[in-house]
């Protein structure tokens, strides 16, 4: 099977002082000039493409993931994303999560049979003179390739390692080992095969509603006054807010406080989806084990296990989305949330 390269942006493919994505002719110009020569000779000749505009990673928002998605199905053969690494993992993530088809009920009808390889690098690919030397660029790059044989589903590959795309963190800003799956790899979903043209017809469908209301992350910290961002959030014109993704201390505490309590429960009335992870980056979450945390079931926080917060943004999202498009209400929406899909829990099952 054919592979195609896909630049989207992010330090694999940046110059200058301070450093900056370059548009994606200039890098095609560099890649020619001074990668094809490295590559194996089975895919010497293989395509590049560039997004338009390209973009560091940073500023990547959900519907350039719902975008990107769309590229990469009318892309005959396997892909190569070529991607910035701070939010790689969320790409990666909601590639695993976009690149299938849903039925009204929530369940996975089909996968897009193709490997997708989801990889960058912590230092350039080019400087000045060509090839930077001492760059982990071009080695993440021939193991992406090398990872791209064919099969379905999205990975990440970094420095040697190829990682499920539904349960990978970035743990490092600095190392080569940027990536890492702290809670070992997803368990396998068995999905029949579906063609191209009914995964464009899905992510034609969810373009609508995709990304439209805001999934917030609250971080727990002693004195962060959860309770009167809630309520402020819930209030707060334009934007609409969708969801509420908190991170809790430990396997999923947070302190029990009226005022709290009242904004999560109006949250609930209001059909506001609000989910609980722990901001360890190892560790299963279990908000029942302590009264700390046992009281929160009673206002409705679903707890997301061992998930990556990263996959849980982006299941929040593709909830968000399938609830509108099927009419979903609260019941439906925390069964598709606690339902296994895409690879983003562990051998040992779903949440709950």
């Amino acid at each position: 099977m054919s592979v195609t390269l896909l630049y989207t942006g992010g330090t694999i493919g940046s110059a200058g002082v301070p450093l900056d994505t370059l548009p994606g002719p200039e890098f095609a110009a560099l890649f020619d000039a001074h990668v094809r020569a490295h590559l194996p000779e089975r895919v010497r000749k293989a395509t590049l493409l560039h997004t338009d505009p390209t973009l560091d990673s940073t500023s990547m928002q959900p519907l350039d993931w719902l975008r990107l998605a769309r590229r990469i199905v009318e892309i005959d053969g396997d892909v190569v994303v070529l991607h910035g690494t701070d939010t790689m993992a969320w790409t990666a993530a909601a590639l695993a999560f976009l690149l299938q088809t849903y039925s009204a009920a929530g369940e996975v009808t089909g996968r897009l049979q193709k490997r997708v390889v989801v990889t960058g690098s912590q230092v350039p690919l080019f400087d000045g003179a060509g090839l930077a030397e001492g760059s982990d660029a071009l080695g993440n790059l021939l193991g992406a390739l090398a990872a791209a044989r064919g099969g379905g589903g999205a990975v990440l590959h970094f420095a040697g390692d190829t990682l499920d795309a539904a349960r990978v963190m970035k743990t490092s800003c600095t190392n080569w080992e940027a990536f890492t799956m702290p809670n070992g790899p997803g368990a396998a979903t068995e999905v029949p095969a579906t063609t191209a043209g009914n995964v464009l017809s899905s992510l034609e469908k969810l373009g609508a509603f995709f990304g439209r209301s805001a999934v917030i992350p609250l971080l727990a910290a002693p004195g962060a006054a959860l309770g009167k961002q809630l309520a402020a959030l819930a209030s707060a014109e334009g934007y609409p807010l969708g969801a509420v993704h908190l991170l809790g201390f430990g396997i999923g505490n947070l302190p029990e406080e009226l005022e709290l309590t009242a904004a999560l429960q109006h949250l609930r009335s209001q059909q506001i989806p609000v989910v609980i992870s722990t901001q360890c980056p190892h560790g299963r979450i279990a908000p029942q084990t302590y009264a700390v945390g046992d009281w929160l079931s009673g206002c409705g926080v679903l707890g997301m296990g061992d998930r990556t917060p990263a996959a849980v943004q982006v299941k929040l999202h593709l909830t968000l989305a399938l609830s509108a498009l099927y009419g979903w209400g609260e019941q439906e929406m925390r069964a598709f949330l606690l339902r296994h899909v895409a690879g983003e829990d562990p051998p040992s099952g779903p949440v709950a």
